[in-house]
């Protein structure tokens, strides 16, 4: 299982890992970052000693991750760990992260990259009760694990295989580039997670082939994405996506594609169920020209369609409100290659005075479109 970082922006976990819980006394070895200089005194940096701990725990691994465990504990006396320095795990095989004290990001203009990255590793378990303080509000001008804050992105998945995010708590400032959880990859199992951001909560990129989203509680974000693919997107894949039992409230979007005229690309088997919605402003939104609508400055790219298919979608049980003056389900698909099996059942909102806006579909949605 290898990991990309794609991602390159403070304070961003990427986690190449399926997430469980184990316990540090069953272990044949414990790395505590106490041993290797670490101080829960706010200001000594815990860089160094994990990339110790790392080290030494990686020479005695048995394959087993529950054997093997690098643990930041509980600062005494309300101690907590200071991070100023980038950390990168490499290669890891067989380990346990446990962070169960609390890491506060050092504020430094210059810090780059990820501030805490995790690569090219295989069969690895974060899980603790700590949580990270990342102070973005410094950098922007003028659960049972916790992400605070983030500059920019929270938690990203990049390129992951057999992963299991659950039991997150996330929040942020109500600003945008605060992504709660992208992924990509096959086989993601994110559930039980409370999202309050900016951006996105529970976001689809590509490639992506099986994805399970359930429980999910997201708090003034930008809804459930697939997307964005960018104005120069070639070839993105989205197949056999699940989100069920979702709580959105005031959203901008409840789930939505994200996407340019110019992308190409193919979004199939995708299913949207018991999802309800409280003040969302687009509760259903797929509409191929969002990069337009939304970036003015790259209005000129939708001069040249490119190939998006998009076919067999399904959005069953949406209940809520929306916004007064928006339509409630937005479908724009390409002229050029419209929309085929898409199936809406049981959309019980409210809140719109504004009709169902249809365009470029065919297969089963001009039928069930009139059921709105």
């Amino acid at each position: 299982m290898q990991l990309a970082t794609a991602y390159q922006h403070p304070m961003v976990l990427i986690l190449c890992v399926w997430i469980c819980f184990v316990s540090v006394t069953c272990a044949k070895k414990t790395c505590n970052v106490l041993d290797y200089g670490a101080k829960a005194d706010k200001q000594t940096d815990i860089g160094p000693p994990l990339l110790k701990a790392y080290a030494d725990c990686l020479k005695a691994t048995t394959g087993r991750p529950e054997d093997t465990i690098v643990l930041i504990p509980q600062g005494s006396h309300n101690g907590d760990f200071s991070l100023k320095s980038n950390v990168l795990f490499a290669k890891g095989k067989g380990l346990t992260f446990t962070f169960n004290g609390q890491i506060h990001l050092a504020y430094n203009s210059r810090y780059t990259g990820n501030m805490i990255a995790f690569t090219r590793c295989q069969n690895l378990v974060v899980n603790g009760v700590g949580a990270f303080h990342g102070y973005g509000d410094l950098y922007r001008p003028g659960g049972n694990f916790n992400l605070f804050d983030a500059p920019l992105y929270h938690l990203v998945v990049a390129l992951g295989t057999n992963f299991r995010i659950h039991n997150f708590r996330i929040s942020s400032t109500n600003i945008g580039a605060t992504d709660g959880i992208d992924v990509s990859g096959t086989n993601i199992h994110v559930h039980d997670v409370d999202i309050k951001t900016g951006d996105e909560c529970v976001t689809a990129k590509s490639p992506m082939k099986g994805l399970l989203v359930e429980r999910v509680s997201c708090i003034n974000t930008d809804g459930c994405s697939i997307g964005s693919f960018g104005a120069s997107g070639k070839g993105y894949i989205v197949e056999d996506v699940l989100y069920r039992h979702v709580n959105l409230t005031n959203a901008s979007n409840g789930v939505v594609v994200k996407t340019y005229s110019s992308s190409q690309g193919t979004i199939r088997n995708i299913t949207f169920t018991d999802f309800i919605l409280d003040n969302v402003a687009y509760p259903i939104k797929f509409d191929y020209t969002w990069g337009e609508t939304l970036h003015k400055t790259k209005r000129n790219i939708g001069s040249s369609y490119g190939s998006q298919k998009w076919t067999d979608a399904k959005f069953i049980n949406f209940r809520g409100t929306g916004s007064k003056y928006r339509p409630l389900v937005t479908l724009h698909c390409s002229p050029r290659s419209p929309c085929t099996h898409f199936k809406f059942q049981n959309i019980q909102l409210q809140g719109s005075v504004e009709e169902p806006s249809i365009s470029s579909a065919c297969g089963t949605v001009d039928n069930l479109s009139r059921k709105f």
